[in-house]
This record gives structure tokens, sequence and C-alpha cells, in this order.
């Protein structure tokens, strides 16, 4: 719940901000002419893939490491357009550049994917942890532990049986050898 309300709250405070300089540009052309509509739409599209970015983080859920990735991307590119970094004659340069951003985002997606993927068996149905397979292997043990003394049990009532019978045979010679 907080982390939502972190969300939001952080989604707006970007909003905010962005807003607040837009109207600033306007207002004070002479202290804020910087901000025009296109900065104020790279600032947006900026904090709204951070947030992204920070929700991919933290969820499993994957479109938002997407999501982020193109924003920021996007913004990037759109940044170095704007602001003219690139010569002309070396703007086919903001594809490879793009093109990096989203294999490091791809790379992120990974890392995740991995990590998700290792947690992802512990809630898997029917799953068992090393902790329940361990107390199984242990109970498993000792029913046949307790298998094999019931058979020696077993066979010591065999021999006591056969001991029973060789004392009364002895018996009845005693008797036998009375007789006579």
């Amino acid at each position: 719940m907080a982390g939502k309300l972190f969300y939001k709250a952080f989604t707006v405070l970007v909003f905010l901000a962005a807003v607040t300089l837009y109207v600033l540009g306007i207002l004070l052309p002479g202290t804020f002419n910087f901000f025009d509509l296109t900065k104020t739409l790279i600032l947006l599209t900026v904090g709204l893939g951070v947030v992204s970015f920070l929700k991919a983080i933290t969820s499993k859920i994957n479109m938002y490491l997407i999501f982020s990735a193109i924003l920021i991307t996007g913004a990037a590119i759109f940044t170095g357009l704007n602001f003219n970094i690139l010569p002309e004659s070396n703007e086919w340069l903001y594809f490879p550049i793009g093109a990096g951003l989203l294999l490091m985002f791809l790379f992120f997606r990974y890392l995740f994917n991995i990590r998700r993927w290792d947690a992802g068996d512990n809630e898997k149905l029917g799953y068992k942890n090393f902790h329940v397979r361990q107390s199984e292997k242990e109970q498993q043990d000792i029913d046949a532990d307790i298998s094999d003394l019931q058979k020696e049990i077993h066979e010591k009532e065999k021999e006591k049986t056969i001991l029973m019978m060789d004392i009364e045979e002895k018996k009845r010679q005693k008797q036998n050898i009375n007789k006579k």
C-alpha cells in the first residue's frame, strides 16, 4: 500500500514540477524562458520513465520496464535532437544510441526475470522447499527404521517360538525318561 502511494505521489510530484516550470516559463519569460513545451514534455517523459523503472524493479510486471525503456530512450533521443548535442551530419547516431539504451533495458529485464524465475519456484502449487523435502526424507528414514525393527521383532518371535518348542521337546524327553 505504501509503495503504491509512493509511486502515485512521485508521479504527481513530477507532473506538478513540469507544469509549474511551464507556467513559470509563460508568466516570467525573462527568468524562466528556458522552459517551453518541449522541455516540459522531456521532463514529464523522463520523470514517468523513472517512476516506471522503479516500479519495474520492485514489481513482477515486465510491462513497467518496457514502458520505462520506451519513455527514457525516447526522451534521450528527443533531448539530443532538441538541444543539438550532435551536429546535423551525425544525427544518424541517435538511432544506435537509442538501440544501446534499449539493449541496456533489455539486459535489466533479463536480470529481473532471473530473479523472478528463482523466486517463482517457491510460489508454484505443490512446490516443496528444502526444509519440507528434508523433513519428508527424515520421516521416510524413520519409517524404514521402524520397519526394520518390526522385522527384527518378528524374527525374534520366530526364534522364541522355536526355543519354546525346543523347551517343550526337552520336557517331553524328560517325562519319557522318567516313565521308563
